[in-house]
């Protein structure tokens, strides 16, 4: 069996330098507003990647959008901090003509279900939300075995 190296730490900050400068796989952010960053995979994350959520949104003028989509963020950024802790995410956010698009990479290559949590369950019921919250949600793997987990919210 061939060794196994781990990837160099400056290796995978430059893969994730990060998700195509807004770009995703449909192409760049035809608005040219977009915003992203990479992070480590730690609790604390969550609250910078919200807060610049929204104040993104705000400055585009979005701030009606700004409580669904920080939640989205959050439920997002949440799932990635469970699937590879320690582990750098990305973390993008574009505009588009009709919606915005929310996206969030990671190491793991577990697919995230939605699924409905129990009435008394602490967790789990993260995507549920985002699926009752956006227009569409999904997941892609990445050419290096990453994951990016998506959504996409109506504009007002």
């Amino acid at each position: 069996m061939p060794e196994r190296r781990e990837t160099p730490a400056h290796a995978r900050t430059e893969r994730m330098a990060i998700m195509n400068q807004g770009q995703s796989p449909a192409g760049p952010a035809p608005s040219g507003l977009y915003v992203e960053r990479a992070v480590l995979a730690t609790p604390s994350s969550n609250g910078v990647l919200r807060d610049l959520a929204y104040a993104h949104l705000e400055k585009w003028g979005l701030g009606s959008l700004a409580d669904d989509a920080v939640l989205v963020v959050s439920e997002l950024v949440t799932n990635a901090i469970e699937a590879a802790p320690g582990t750098l995410i990305g973390f993008r956010m574009m505009l588009w003509p009709t919606m915005l698009v929310i996206e969030v990479r990671d190491t793991s290559t577990g697919r995230v279900v939605c699924q409905e949590a129990g009435a008394l369950a602490e967790s789990g019921r993260g995507m549920w939300i985002v699926e009752h919250i956006a227009r569409h949600w999904g997941q892609r793997l990445e050419g290096d075995g990453a994951k990016t987990v998506y959504a996409l919210l109506d504009l007002p």
